[in-house]
């Protein structure tokens, strides 16, 4: 009798345990989370430093006030990067800490897009202004064009 009491809780200790998936019996970290906390602080010396033109400044700024939101069990890292009181949205979306996609929701008028054939950087050229924003599909978090462009 005392041999089924202590399979019965066993298991309901092990019931009762977190779900959070573990490696080595430490949790695993959310390193999408912390990548994109680290930009944002990022983003934010970078406003209270350094000279930057319009277009920086738009990134910066976007960068400072990312909006997260979570459908379907994926999360999406929403920017809006305005200059001048025009608009430009674009998210990036993870399935789990995995990057899935990249899209564009809005483009204002006469801005446009370059990506130089074979390389991942996307370059922002908005109308009438006298700078560009590289954004990296691929490695959102870089600080300018992708890694080794």
């Amino acid at each position: 009798m005392i041999r089924p009491l202590i399979v019965v809780a066993t298991l309901l200790m092990l019931g009762s345990a977190p779900s959070t998936p573990t490696r080595g019996g430490a949790p695993v970290a959310d390193s999408v989370a912390a990548a994109w906390r680290a930009r944002v602080e990022l983003a934010t010396k970078r406003l209270e430093g350094a000279r930057l033109d319009a277009c920086d400044r738009a990134v910066e700024l976007a960068f400072k006030s990312v909006e997260v939101s979570t459908k379907d069990n994926q999360r999406r890292f929403g920017l809006v990067i305005e200059i001048e009181g025009k608009a430009m949205l674009v998210a990036w979306s993870y399935n789990g800490q995995k990057l899935v996609d990249f899209s564009i929701g809005a483009l204002p008028p006469q801005w446009f897009l370059r990506q130089v054939a074979g390389q991942k950087t996307l370059t922002v050229l908005p109308a009438e202004l006298d700078c560009a924003l590289d954004l990296c599909p691929p490695s959102p978090l870089a600080n300018g064009p992708c890694p080794g462009e």
